[in-house]
């Protein structure tokens, strides 16, 4: 089979070697030469024209573009001073479209207009707080009654408190002075910290947190610990093996705990609890189910089978 003519493409280097027509040396003269050093594309200034600074009027070099400084962009960017709107009192504006000195001069001086409905559900309404769609009214303010602070409002039978904490507080106030209380009822004192809480509901609690009811079980643990001499290695595995999965109190035979508060899980519990002075110990153990460990809860074990009979 006969080759085929390459010689249109290749020719002969300085050194005799076969090259390419189109390189000016073969492979081995451009590496002897260095030329592979700068072989890469050249990099193109940019040909920017050389500005001065729009604030200080300083010439700018190549790499900034309009302000020599961030001091210089701050003193151009910033607003120059207004009069406020409402009470005309002079102000630094943070933004562009401000007309007023702090919030409450807005309220004040703010209109509000009612257009259109806001929702699908107001569609049938003809007015919202009594205003009609398409009028427009100056915010109202209310004084609540409890902590004696100011709201705006837009209907002038406004309640007479900013939220339910205050309405209930006042409640018991003026229960408390008639009488009818012997105590504020609503405000709990912390065992851990010591931090008064309002609170609306249950407020015979001990703790105002999970994280301060916590750290006193953890304390607690620390202190059994602590004082208890000996305590024995018993664990819920071995608990089990030992009494042969039957509840001591009731004689059910247990299940294993699955995480559904199952009322005959089996769960370990201490024949004189840890709380009164109890050890971890196998003398002080027993295995009951679940409803039976929450009706003994923190009672001794004789008490517990005294109370069951007589029920």
């Amino acid at each position: 089979m006969a080759k085929k003519d390459l010689s249109y493409k290749y020719d002969s280097c300085e050194c005799g070697t076969r090259k390419l027509k189109r390189s000016k040396y073969c492979k081995r003269c451009f590496y002897k030469r260095g030329l592979h050093m700068n072989s890469g594309p050249k990099r193109l200034e940019p040909n920017v024209s050389r500005v001065d600074c729009k604030q200080c009027g300083k010439r700018l070099p190549k790499q900034r573009k309009s302000f020599c400084s961030t001091e210089c962009r701050f003193k151009h960017c910033s607003l120059p001073e207004r009069d406020c709107v409402c009470c005309g009192k002079r102000f630094k504006p943070k933004a562009s479209k401000s007309k007023y000195c702090t919030n409450e001069c807005a309220n004040k001086h703010k209109s509000v207009t009612y257009i259109q409905p806001n929702s699908t559900t107001q569609k049938n309404k003809t007015t919202v707080n009594g205003v009609p769609f398409g009028t427009t009214c100056k915010l109202l303010y209310s004084k609540c009654r409890c902590c004696k602070q100011q709201r705006p409002t837009l209907s002038p039978n406004a309640g007479f408190y900013c939220s339910k904490k205050c309405q209930c507080h006042d409640y018991y106030e003026r229960e408390c002075k008639k009488g009818k209380r012997s105590r504020k009822v609503g405000l709990s004192v912390c065992i851990w910290c010591g931090a008064k809480r309002y609170l609306a509901k249950h407020a015979n609690k001990m703790f105002c947190s999970a994280k301060c009811r916590s750290k006193k079980m953890n304390a607690e643990r620390r202190h059994r610990k602590r004082t208890q001499k000996y305590v024995e290695g018993i664990s819920w595995k071995t608990a089990v093996k030992r009494f042969g999965w039957v509840c001591s109190a009731c004689g059910v035979t247990c299940i294993r705990p699955l995480g559904s508060n199952n009322p005959i899980e089996a769960t370990l519990d201490h024949v004189v609890p840890l709380s009164k002075g109890g050890s971890h110990t196998w003398d002080n153990v027993q295995l009951l189910c679940r409803k039976c460990n929450t009706t003994k809860n923190n009672r001794d074990w004789q008490l517990f089978k005294k109370e069951a009979l007589t029920n």
